[in-house]
């Protein structure tokens, strides 16, 4: 059978076809990280805004959706971070505990799957 369920269809890199490899968007996506573990001064944040700090860390180039983009960070911090709605504005991101997994983090405390 052709199309999508070939084996090994998914791993062609050199297609032209389809989304971009994720590399480069992972990369924006640890600068991102790395932007608010590191330096970001507020703990509440619209997914809105990560996303628009994201693409200026990317300089302009393409960047995970909404969606993707609030699923990685839910799967990168786990429980630390958790989104909610609030006073009308959806998708507010709470970083309260980000700190601690940072520092957590450099000190080889958790380790990554």
């Amino acid at each position: 059978m052709m199309g999508r369920n070939r084996p090994g269809h998914c791993d062609d890199s050199n297609s032209k076809r389809g989304r971009k490899p994720d590399t480069e968007m992972l990369c924006y996506f640890e600068m991102l990280c790395s932007w608010l573990e590191n330096e970001a001064e507020e703990e509440l944040f619209t997914l809105h805004e990560l996303g628009l700090k994201m693409s200026e860390l990317a300089d302009g180039h393409d960047t995970y959706s909404a969606k993707r983009l609030k699923q990685k960070l839910l799967d990168r911090y786990k429980g630390a971070i958790y989104f909610a709605n609030v006073d009308g504005r959806p998708d507010m991101l709470f970083v309260s505990k980000l700190k601690q997994i940072q520092l957590s983090m450099t000190n080889g405390m958790t380790t990554k799957k």
